[in-house]
């Protein structure tokens, strides 16, 4: 399914990172959830995504703050043993379309081997079935040995 369908059909009434399914969690942390990309520019694109429903960056707690950066870098470091650079990008603030945001809540892209201004890859990305992305998640785990 193309990612923009996907968004048009299930977006509408619900928002993707306020439930995310076990199966599709690469790690809980007490105030974030690093899951992969179900809609990836690159393979192996993780997301650290704030476990509370939270619209702009400026709403994270100290605390928060305080896990974040760690997690940022423990996840950056083992894409790092297989890739040979990892971007990071921040989405936050509203759905607007014009660069590309598409999802209503913080959340943070590790994105491996793409030059973040490629922008290319936006206007045919797919989204992986439930099936592929719990498939895709086990085989991450297992390929980085995650723990």
């Amino acid at each position: 399914m193309k990612y923009d369908d996907y968004l048009l059909k299930v977006l509408k009434d619900e928002c993707p990172f306020c439930d995310i399914k076990k199966e599709y969690i690469l790690e809980k942390w007490k105030h974030f959830t690093v899951i992969l990309a179900r809609a990836p520019y690159t393979k192996d694109h993780l997301l650290i995504v704030p476990n509370r429903h939270l619209v702009r960056l400026r709403e994270i707690r100290p605390e928060e703050w305080w896990t974040l950066i760690p997690l940022i870098e423990k996840r950056t470091k083992k894409l790092e043993k297989i890739h040979s650079e990892v971007n990071l990008l921040l989405r936050d603030w509203v759905a607007n379309w014009v660069l590309g945001k598409s999802v209503d809540h913080l959340h943070f892209h590790l994105i491996p081997d793409i030059p973040i201004y490629s922008a290319t890859w936006w206007w045919n990305r797919r989204i992986y079935s439930d099936f592929q992305t719990v498939k895709k998640t086990a085989e991450l785990k297992e390929k980085l040995k995650w723990k």
